[in-house]
């Protein structure tokens, strides 16, 4: 989460312009997707190798596309961003505290439409790094 947040805080603050907020997250994707040693398991199922074998930035990066997929459909879907959602959430749910799939079900109805959950669940299923081509706005 952190991973990919600090992309969108750091040029919501203006310390990074849109096109080197850019630049760095698909830099940083790109290099985690090409250390990514498991391309028949889902990214889910292989984060707990992944940390084992202290591979963090392909671990942290795996994540960071989970935020990028949402954010890409919230902001194709919603006319929203996972920025603003997130200030949403912190206003009404945040004291709740639940699992994982908890989380992705409030995000969700805060967004409302199904966002996170789905993509939750792909991303305990589809084998490989996770999609990020084509995500990040040029």
């Amino acid at each position: 989460f952190a991973s990919y947040m600090q992309y969108p805080v750091m040029q919501a603050m203006g310390t990074l312009s849109a096109a080197e907020a850019r630049s760095r997250l698909r830099r940083n994707l790109a290099r985690a997707a090409d250390d990514y040693p498991y391309p028949d398991r889902p990214f889910a199922l292989a984060a707990g190798r992944l940390k084992e074998e202290r591979r963090f930035p392909t671990l942290y990066w795996g994540g960071a596309a989970f935020f990028l997929q949402a954010d890409a459909a919230l902001r194709a879907e919603a006319d929203t961003t996972l920025l603003a959602v997130l200030v949403d959430y912190l206003a009404c749910c945040r004291a709740d505290r639940a699992r994982l799939e908890a989380l992705a079900a409030e995000l969700d109805q805060v967004a409302g439409r199904a966002v996170f959950v789905p993509r939750l669940g792909r991303f305990r299923t589809v084998a490989g790094f996770p999609e990020y081509r084509g995500l990040i706005p040029e």
